[in-house]
C-alpha cells in the first residue's frame, strides 16, 4: 500500500520571518520538522532528525550536512509522487558563500518542493473514486471533502461520500470472501 501521509504546508516566507524574528531558532525547530516529515512520508525512518539537529547546534557547519540529506530525500520524495524537483544543494552552497542567502533559498525551495508532493497526494486521494461503479478503493485513505485542507486543489463535481452511493437503489454490495455465497445468489454473468 503507498504512503498516503500529508504534511502540513509550510511558506518559505514565513519560515524567513520566524527565523528573524526567533534570531535563528526557529530554523531548528523548522528543519525537525521537516525531517520529520520526510520520515513519515517515506513510511520509514530515513533520516535521524535528533542527531543531525543536535550536531547542527553543537556544529553551526554540520547544518549543511541535514541540509544535503534533505534535498536528497526531497528529490526522492518528488520522483516517488509525480512531482518535479531538480537537486539544489550545490547552488545553497554557493549561495551562502557568496551572499549569506542559501540556508533562506534552501528553505523556499525544500517548502515548495514538500507543498507539491503534498497537493499531489492530496489529489491522488480524491482520484481513488470511480464515478461510473461508485467504487471507493478501501486501501486508500477516505478523505472528507468537507475538511479539504488546500484550496487550490478541489475534489471532482461529481464526487459522493461512500454513505451516498452505498443507498442508492442500484449499488450492489461486492461480496465478502469470507463469508459463504446466499442461498439465492448467481454470479454475474461475463
Amino acid at each position: 500500500m503507498q504512503n498516503t501521509y500529508i504534511g502540513v504546508r509550510r511558506s518559505g516566507l514565513t519560515v524567513l520571518l520566524f527565523t528573524i524574528i526567533t534570531c535563528g531558532i526557529y530554523q531548528f525547530y523548522w528543519l525537525y520538522q521537516v525531517m520529520e516529515d520526510i520520515n513519515k512520508a517515506s513510511g520509514e525512518r530515513r533520516l535521524n532528525s535528533g542527531g543531525l539537529l543536535l550536531a547542527s547546534i553543537l556544529c553551526m557547519p554540520l547544518i549543511w550536512v541535514a541540509y544535503y540529506k534533505i534535498d536528497k530525500e526531497l528529490m526522492r520524495l518528488s520522483a516517488e509522487n509525480g512531482c518535479f524537483y531538480r537537486e539544489n544543494f550545490v547552488m545553497w552552497l554557493v549561495l551562502s558563500f557568496l551572499c549569506g542567502i542559501g540556508l533562506y533559498v534552501a528553505d523556499f525551495n525544500v517548502c515548495g518542493g514538500f507543498n507539491e508532493i503534498w497537493d499531489k497526494r492530496q489529489k491522488m486521494q480524491y482520484q481513488q473514486y470511480d464515478p461510473s461503479t461508485g467504487y471507493v478503493d478501501p486501501q486508500m485513505v477516505y478523505v472528507d471533502p468537507n475538511q479539504f485542507q488546500h484550496p487550490g486543489v478541489q475534489p471532482p463535481q461529481n464526487f459522493q461520500q461512500p454513505s451516498d452511493f452505498q443507498q442508492s437503489p442500484d449499488f450492489q454490495q461486492p461480496p465478502n470472501p469470507q463469508q459463504p455465497p446466499p442461498q439465492d445468489y448467481t454470479p454475474p454473468q461475463a
